[in-house]
């Protein structure tokens, strides 16, 4: 498969948050979520500028999340050999929707042409998310 674009998201990765809703039923976007589709649109821009890929697209989103300072020494580097996993929250899928909605109209025309998604979360030195976008 061809590589089209690689982004990566420094920082740590962020979660998308629920709708909410006003007392007159509107519902929209948690500003914090705001902020991070805004911050990742920027990254995707600046280093793939604005693709809007057409076809189908295989696409890999790998969350790389902060090793707890409070861990034991011991436990730090088994939690970036891999022999621990980073199991609690955020959800998996709530951090790869906020990727995948940001690049939604800059790296692709629209998020029904992913045909295949694969998704990760380990711990790493240095937070962040990789986003591979590659012809299906």
């Amino acid at each position: 498969m061809t590589i089209l674009a690689t982004v990566r998201i420094d920082g740590p990765p962020t979660a998308k948050g629920r709708p909410r809703f006003t007392r007159l039923g509107r519902a929209y976007t948690p500003g914090k979520t705001r902020e991070a589709e805004g911050y990742i649109r920027h990254q995707i821009v600046e280093q793939a500028g604005m693709l809007r890929l057409e076809g189908a697209l295989r696409v890999t989103v790998a969350c790389f999340m902060a090793v707890p300072g409070s861990w034991s020494k011991v436990k730090q580097a088994q939690a970036l050999t891999g022999a621990v996993q980073h199991i609690g929250r955020p959800d998996l899928d709530n951090l790869a929707k906020a990727v995948l909605d940001a690049a939604n109209g800059y790296l692709w025309c629209d998020d029904s042409q992913i045909v295949a998604l694969v998704l990760s979360k380990s711990y790493a030195e240095r937070p962040g998310v990789r986003l591979t976008v590659e012809a299906a």
